[in-house]
Protein backbone atom coordinates (compact mmCIF):
# COMPACT_ATOMS: atom_id res chain seq x y z
CA UNK A 1 0.00 0.00 0.00
CA UNK A 2 2.81 2.33 0.87
CA UNK A 3 4.48 1.57 -2.46
CA UNK A 4 1.19 2.31 -4.26
CA UNK A 5 0.80 5.63 -2.52
CA UNK A 6 4.36 6.55 -3.41
CA UNK A 7 3.75 5.62 -7.05
CA UNK A 8 0.60 7.75 -7.17
CA UNK A 9 2.45 10.66 -5.59
CA UNK A 10 5.29 10.33 -8.09
CA UNK A 11 2.81 10.29 -10.96
CA UNK A 12 1.03 13.33 -9.60
CA UNK A 13 4.33 15.21 -9.31
CA UNK A 14 5.31 14.09 -12.78
CA UNK A 15 1.92 15.18 -14.12
CA UNK A 16 2.30 18.58 -12.49
CA UNK A 17 5.75 18.96 -14.09
CA UNK A 18 4.36 18.06 -17.51
CA UNK A 19 1.52 20.56 -17.06
CA UNK A 20 4.01 23.28 -16.13
CA UNK A 21 6.14 22.38 -19.14
CA UNK A 22 3.11 22.45 -21.43
CA UNK A 23 2.12 25.80 -19.94
CA UNK A 24 5.57 27.23 -20.53
CA UNK A 25 5.60 25.94 -24.13
CA UNK A 26 2.17 27.43 -24.74
CA UNK A 27 3.42 30.72 -23.38
CA UNK A 28 6.52 30.54 -25.59
CA UNK A 29 4.31 29.68 -28.57
CA UNK A 30 2.11 32.71 -27.91
CA UNK A 31 5.19 34.89 -27.53
CA UNK A 32 6.61 33.48 -30.77
CA UNK A 33 3.37 34.14 -32.65
CA UNK A 34 3.26 37.66 -31.23
CA UNK A 35 6.91 38.18 -32.16
CA UNK A 36 6.14 36.98 -35.69
CA UNK A 37 3.30 39.47 -35.98
CA UNK A 38 5.46 42.26 -34.60
CA UNK A 39 8.30 41.28 -36.96
CA UNK A 40 5.96 41.27 -39.95
CA UNK A 41 4.65 44.68 -38.92
CA UNK A 42 8.22 45.93 -38.51
CA UNK A 43 9.15 44.69 -41.99
CA UNK A 44 6.04 46.32 -43.44
CA UNK A 45 6.86 49.61 -41.71
CA UNK A 46 10.44 49.36 -42.93
CA UNK A 47 9.25 48.84 -46.51
CA UNK A 48 6.84 51.76 -46.13
CA UNK A 49 9.68 53.92 -44.79
CA UNK A 50 11.91 52.98 -47.72
CA UNK A 51 9.07 53.81 -50.10
CA UNK A 52 8.46 57.16 -48.42
CA UNK A 53 12.18 57.93 -48.50
CA UNK A 54 12.25 57.07 -52.19
CA UNK A 55 9.27 59.35 -52.80
CA UNK A 56 10.96 62.09 -50.78
CA UNK A 57 14.16 61.74 -52.81
CA UNK A 58 12.17 61.89 -56.03
CA UNK A 59 10.27 64.95 -54.81
CA UNK A 60 13.52 66.66 -53.79
CA UNK A 61 15.05 65.88 -57.16
CA UNK A 62 12.01 67.36 -58.91
CA UNK A 63 12.16 70.48 -56.72
CA UNK A 64 15.89 70.84 -57.41
CA UNK A 65 15.26 70.40 -61.13
CA UNK A 66 12.48 73.01 -61.10
CA UNK A 67 14.67 75.42 -59.12
CA UNK A 68 17.48 74.96 -61.61
CA UNK A 69 15.06 75.48 -64.49
CA UNK A 70 13.67 78.60 -62.79
CA UNK A 71 17.17 79.97 -62.22
CA UNK A 72 17.98 79.40 -65.89
CA UNK A 73 14.76 81.09 -66.98
CA UNK A 74 15.33 84.06 -64.65
CA UNK A 75 18.96 84.22 -65.78
CA UNK A 76 17.88 84.34 -69.43
CA UNK A 77 15.28 86.99 -68.64
CA UNK A 78 17.93 89.03 -66.79
CA UNK A 79 20.31 88.77 -69.74
CA UNK A 80 17.60 89.94 -72.14
CA UNK A 81 16.55 92.78 -69.86
CA UNK A 82 20.19 93.79 -69.40
CA UNK A 83 20.66 93.93 -73.19
CA UNK A 84 17.59 96.16 -73.57
CA UNK A 85 18.67 98.44 -70.70
CA UNK A 86 22.10 98.93 -72.27
CA UNK A 87 20.48 99.87 -75.57
CA UNK A 88 18.04 102.30 -73.94
CA UNK A 89 20.34 103.99 -71.41
CA UNK A 90 24.03 103.30 -72.03
CA UNK A 91 26.60 100.52 -72.24
CA UNK A 92 27.56 101.22 -68.61
CA UNK A 93 24.07 100.51 -67.29
CA UNK A 94 23.32 97.10 -65.80
CA UNK A 95 19.87 95.58 -65.70
CA UNK A 96 18.85 92.45 -63.85
CA UNK A 97 15.69 90.65 -62.77
CA UNK A 98 15.17 89.65 -59.15
CA UNK A 99 12.44 87.15 -58.22
CA UNK A 100 11.35 86.79 -54.60
CA UNK A 101 8.24 86.12 -52.55
CA UNK A 102 6.86 89.53 -53.47
CA UNK A 103 7.09 89.08 -57.24
CA UNK A 104 9.39 90.02 -60.10
CA UNK A 105 11.56 93.13 -59.74
CA UNK A 106 13.50 94.70 -62.63
CA UNK A 107 16.53 96.54 -61.25
CA UNK A 108 19.00 98.95 -62.87
CA UNK A 109 22.50 99.86 -61.69
CA UNK A 110 25.22 102.21 -62.93
CA UNK A 111 22.72 104.62 -64.43
CA UNK A 112 22.13 108.18 -63.37
CA UNK A 113 18.53 108.82 -62.34
CA UNK A 114 16.64 110.94 -64.85
CA UNK A 115 13.25 110.97 -63.23
CA UNK A 116 10.10 109.76 -64.92
CA UNK A 117 11.68 109.10 -68.31
CA UNK A 118 14.12 106.55 -66.95
CA UNK A 119 11.44 104.85 -64.85
CA UNK A 120 8.96 104.55 -67.72
CA UNK A 121 11.36 103.50 -70.46
CA UNK A 122 13.76 101.33 -68.50
CA UNK A 123 11.63 99.71 -65.86
CA UNK A 124 8.32 99.46 -67.72
CA UNK A 125 8.84 99.53 -71.46
CA UNK A 126 12.33 98.07 -71.15
CA UNK A 127 11.07 95.24 -68.96
CA UNK A 128 8.18 94.48 -71.33
CA UNK A 129 10.55 94.37 -74.28
CA UNK A 130 13.00 92.25 -72.27
CA UNK A 131 10.20 89.75 -71.60
CA UNK A 132 9.36 89.65 -75.32
CA UNK A 133 13.02 89.02 -76.16
CA UNK A 134 13.30 86.31 -73.49
CA UNK A 135 10.17 84.63 -74.84
CA UNK A 136 11.68 84.60 -78.32
CA UNK A 137 14.76 82.95 -76.80
CA UNK A 138 12.58 80.23 -75.25
CA UNK A 139 11.94 81.46 -71.71
CA UNK A 140 8.50 80.91 -70.19
CA UNK A 141 5.20 80.22 -71.94
CA UNK A 142 3.97 83.73 -72.61
CA UNK A 143 2.70 84.67 -76.08
CA UNK A 144 5.27 86.59 -78.09
CA UNK A 145 3.09 89.63 -78.44
CA UNK A 146 3.79 93.14 -77.25
CA UNK A 147 1.17 95.84 -77.63
CA UNK A 148 2.13 99.35 -76.57
CA UNK A 149 -0.58 102.01 -76.56
CA UNK A 150 0.68 105.48 -75.78
CA UNK A 151 -1.78 108.38 -75.63
CA UNK A 152 -0.39 111.87 -76.02
CA UNK A 153 -0.33 112.49 -72.25
CA UNK A 154 1.89 109.45 -71.71
CA UNK A 155 4.37 110.07 -74.53
CA UNK A 156 7.99 110.36 -73.52
CA UNK A 157 11.10 111.60 -75.31
CA UNK A 158 11.31 110.60 -78.98
CA UNK A 159 14.89 109.46 -78.58
CA UNK A 160 13.79 106.87 -76.05
CA UNK A 161 10.96 105.62 -78.25
CA UNK A 162 13.28 105.46 -81.23
CA UNK A 163 15.74 103.29 -79.30
CA UNK A 164 12.97 100.88 -78.38
CA UNK A 165 11.66 100.79 -81.93
CA UNK A 166 15.14 100.09 -83.30
CA UNK A 167 15.53 97.21 -80.85
CA UNK A 168 12.33 95.63 -82.18
CA UNK A 169 13.46 96.27 -85.76
CA UNK A 170 16.82 94.60 -85.08
CA UNK A 171 14.99 91.58 -83.64
CA UNK A 172 12.95 91.28 -86.81
CA UNK A 173 16.11 91.48 -88.95
CA UNK A 174 17.54 88.44 -87.12
CA UNK A 175 14.88 86.26 -88.76
CA UNK A 176 15.99 87.22 -92.27
CA UNK A 177 13.50 85.91 -94.84
CA UNK A 178 11.72 83.80 -92.22
CA UNK A 179 8.48 85.09 -90.71
CA UNK A 180 9.32 86.52 -87.25
CA UNK A 181 8.04 84.48 -84.32
CA UNK A 182 6.76 87.53 -82.48
CA UNK A 183 4.33 90.39 -83.05
CA UNK A 184 4.83 93.96 -81.94
CA UNK A 185 2.08 96.58 -82.15
CA UNK A 186 2.82 100.19 -81.22
CA UNK A 187 0.33 103.07 -81.21
CA UNK A 188 1.70 106.49 -80.39
CA UNK A 189 1.43 110.13 -81.29
CA UNK A 190 5.21 110.31 -81.62
CA UNK A 191 6.72 109.95 -85.08
CA UNK A 192 8.91 106.88 -85.57
CA UNK A 193 12.53 107.28 -86.71
CA UNK A 194 12.96 108.07 -90.42
CA UNK A 195 14.21 104.60 -91.36
CA UNK A 196 11.07 103.02 -89.84
CA UNK A 197 8.56 105.65 -90.96
CA UNK A 198 7.45 103.60 -93.97
CA UNK A 199 5.92 100.32 -95.01
CA UNK A 200 5.91 97.61 -93.80
CA UNK A 201 6.57 99.12 -90.38
CA UNK A 202 3.76 101.69 -90.51
CA UNK A 203 0.51 99.76 -90.83
CA UNK A 204 -2.03 102.49 -90.15
CA UNK A 205 -1.93 106.27 -89.91
CA UNK A 206 -4.81 107.91 -88.04
CA UNK A 207 -5.92 111.51 -87.76
CA UNK A 208 -9.07 113.37 -86.77
CA UNK A 209 -9.25 115.72 -89.73
CA UNK A 210 -11.79 113.57 -91.55
CA UNK A 211 -13.62 110.28 -91.21
CA UNK A 212 -11.07 108.60 -93.47
CA UNK A 213 -8.41 109.17 -90.85
CA UNK A 214 -10.37 107.52 -88.06
CA UNK A 215 -9.99 103.92 -86.93
CA UNK A 216 -13.44 102.80 -88.09
CA UNK A 217 -13.64 105.42 -90.85
CA UNK A 218 -16.50 107.15 -89.07
CA UNK A 219 -17.41 109.04 -85.91
CA UNK A 220 -19.36 107.14 -83.28
CA UNK A 221 -21.94 109.24 -81.51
Amino acid sequence: MQAYNKSVKDQEESSEGISETIGRWRQLKAMALNYGLVWDEFNQLELTLENKESQLRTAREKVASKRKELQQQVGLLSDCYNAVVKEIISSDAEGKIVVDGNGIHPEIANASTSGTTLKICSRVLGFDLGCLLASICGAGNLPRLWMHDSPRAADTEDVMYHKLMHIVSSLEELFGDIEPTFQHIWTTTSMPPNDLNRDPFIRLRLHARSDEGKLLKRSLR
